[in-house]
């Protein structure tokens, strides 16, 4: 083989282990974090998995949120969560319900890491 050859092998190959470590450390973070039988829940607990129907109900049709706090109007734009709720509700065929958010946050990560 001639330098030129070798030295282009090794430059692509050098050029996928950049992400391939920032993959394989956000894996071992997701691994750890993960704690088995648990849900993950944020700040705000509005879980759509718990009632599909029931919370598309709310991302399309309310104004007041009754189901935050004592009611709030709503000023956050929750129709942006649409796409979420509808990727979670696809994936509850396949996956347990105590994973699902776990799951989409994860993956989530795993792109943005890739730079997506």
């Amino acid at each position: 083989m001639d330098q030129g050859r070798i030295k282009k092998i090794f430059n692509s190959k050098a050029a996928f282990f950049p992400p391939l470590l920032l993959f394989v450390i956000t894996l071992f973070i997701i691994i750890r974090n993960y704690y088995s039988g648990t849900y993950l829940s944020g700040w705000d607990t509005l879980n759509p998995e718990f009632n599909f129907s029931l919370n598309l109900t709310r991302l399309l049709s309310d104004v007041f949120n009754s189901s935050e706090g004592l009611g709030a109007v709503t000023a956050h734009a929750q129709i942006s969560d649409l796409p979420r709720v509808v990727i979670l509700y696809i994936l509850s065929f396949i996956l347990p319900n105590n994973i699902l958010r776990f799951t989409f946050i994860s993956s989530n990560l795993i792109i943005g890491i890739l730079g997506v």
